[in-house]
């Protein structure tokens, strides 16, 4: 799924046709339809041919108004879609830079559900509901369990939130296992005393009509995801929980003894802000639980004080079936990639390539900036996402 980052030359192929339909927010409008957006930073601005004028986002000023998005029309095609290759970036270099981003496609913009506006493809409450994912608002589409959580902000669920800014954390405190562990003779309590192995769960809600859950053949996780105003030492020690041995298995019942192996990962290595795709693995069963079990943490073996301690940590979870984002599926979408954008000096040109997205529509995600990438741990200072010019590459 991941795209790799071809140059910042010019491209040899003439970019695609392209519109803008609507932003998740704009700079002085909040969430906002295109047509209602502020001159100076509106997103169809990202396609008027001027490097010099930009979409700019709305202020994000807390993890959970991440991600922010833009959804683009490649116009009417008669016989076909147009495929897109290849996307082109122009942004400022600055921290206002994107950081994380994905693609996702769609041949036509679905009705959504409860009323949401079609074109309006939200994050949150929104988006998990039409996911299928859990949240706060709809509890019931779904479950996220683990076998240790730390609390609030650190459940299970925020591992499927589709915010990477968000973390599920198994333990922050006296979390050292073995002889190590000051709370050994407490193993259930609440943030305390975890233990490898660990477990992080997802269960699929019961689909209309009985339909089977999906087939899922390969999965991506993304590690610590840095934000503004922590010290680079807490950054670093939350760094140190990041996922290094594991299995992903899927189970009919979610009941023990019912769980078969279907990936298995030993010393992986997470760089900052990054996530990473498994797979695709064999499978061919319809499992409705599918878990991780932690076995060993980024910590383990790092330095003195950190060998045994048993604490993880992780933001994003997608479980993808037939090349698909399952986590991505809101309004019709699908994930066509993603990428990591670099803040080059003075900004100027980048391109990503690897793509085969025929679609009508594309949505290209920021999960997070610069600012919070090359910050620390909470979201205290409020920044934007910036974009001068989009262009998609086709055949």
């Amino acid at each position: 799924m991941a795209s790799a980052l071809l140059g910042s030359a010019g491209s040899a192929s003439a970019p695609l046709p392209v519109s803008v339909v609507s932003a998740s927010s704009t700079l002085g409008r909040g969430a906002a339809q295109t047509r209602y957006d502020a001159p100076a930073s509106q997103a169809s601005n990202a396609v008027d041919g001027d490097t010099s004028t930009a979409w700019v986002s709305e202020l994000v000023v807390q993890a959970t108004d991440w991600p922010q998005w833009v959804l683009f029309d490649l116009g009417e095609v008669t016989t076909s879609l147009r495929t897109v290759r290849s996307v082109r970036l122009h942004v400022s270099g600055a921290d206002d830079t994107p950081l994380q981003c994905s693609l996702q496609r769609a041949g036509a913009l679905q009705p959504a559900a409860a009323g949401t506006s079609a074109d309006v493809l939200a994050s949150g409450p929104a988006r998990t509901a039409l996911a299928g994912l859990p949240s706060a608002a709809t509890p019931a589409v779904g479950s996220a369990n683990a076998s240790h959580s730390a609390g609030a902000p650190f459940g299970a669920a925020a591992a499927f939130d589709g915010n990477p800014s968000t973390q599920w954390i198994s333990c922050l405190r006296d979390c050292f296992r073995g002889a190590d562990n000051v709370n050994a003779d407490f193993p259930e309590s609440y943030g305390y005393g975890a233990a490898f192995p660990v477990e992080l769960s997802y269960a699929f809600a019961p689909r209309p009509g009985g339909e089977a859950p999906p087939v899922i053949t390969q999965y991506a996780l993304t590690g610590y995801v840095r934000n503004p105003t922590a010290s680079a030492a807490a950054a670093a020690a939350r760094a140190k929980m990041n996922p290094r041995d594991w299995t992903f298995e899927g189970s009919h019942s979610g009941e023990a003894g019912d769980w078969a192996v279907l990936d298995t990962r030993q010393q992986e290595v997470f760089g900052e802000s990054q996530a990473r795709s498994f797979g695709p693995f064999a499978n061919v069963q319809a499992f409705g639980h599918y878990r991780f079990v932690f076995t060993a943490a980024a910590a383990d073996g790092a330095s003195a004080g950190m060998g045994t301690k048993a604490s993880v940590l992780v933001s994003d979870v997608e479980l993808r079936a037939a090349g698909e984002d399952l986590s991505g599926e809101v309004g019709g979408f699908v994930e066509a990639g993603d990428f990591s954008v670099a803040a080059q000096p003075g900004g100027g040109w980048q391109t990503f390539g690897g793509f085969d997205a025929s679609a009508r529509f594309v949505r290209l995600t920021v999960k997070n900036n610069h600012a919070v990438g090359t910050g620390s741990e909470h979201v205290a200072t409020a920044s934007n996402v910036r974009i001068s010019e989009v262009q998609f590459i086709g055949d």
